[in-house]
């Protein structure tokens, strides 16, 4: 199995875009409810808006994006991992999980919440 580190997050999401996760894959998908990738493909799009860049230092103290984003080095990082281990589970099928990567950026990101399909057995608390 090929790992995928948080600099080719990138990489990851294009080849899903353009080979998206398989016909059987995406048959598991009820009809109109958005694909692995679709998801993975709006929480990118936060991202790329936020526009966090990597952190300069290991250590750096304090990344800025837009809208008045602030996060530390580490968390920035841990995002981009996120992202890139979320991409990677798309790939093998694995929505769930993807899905469950994703929820802890948009978290982070301060983004809302998004219902997991039923068949994942996990809903969101009433608000």
């Amino acid at each position: 199995m090929t790992k995928i580190g948080f600099t080719h997050f990138g990489s990851a999401l294009a080849a899903i875009v353009i080979i998206g996760i398989g016909p059987a894959k995406a048959a598991d998908s009820p009809p109109g409810e958005q694909t692995c990738s679709q998801k993975l493909s709006v929480v990118s799009g936060h991202w790329t808006a936020i526009g966090l860049a990597s952190p300069e230092k290991p250590g750096q103290a304090r990344v800025s994006g837009t809208g008045g984003h602030f996060h530390a080095g580490g968390e920035v990082n841990f995002m981009r991992e996120q992202m890139s281990k979320a991409a990677r589970l798309c790939m093998d099928g694995k929505e769930h999980e993807a899905m469950l990567r994703m929820d802890v950026v948009r978290a982070l990101l301060k983004l809302a919440e998004v219902q997991h399909p039923a068949s994942h057995g996990y809903v969101l608390p009433p608000s």
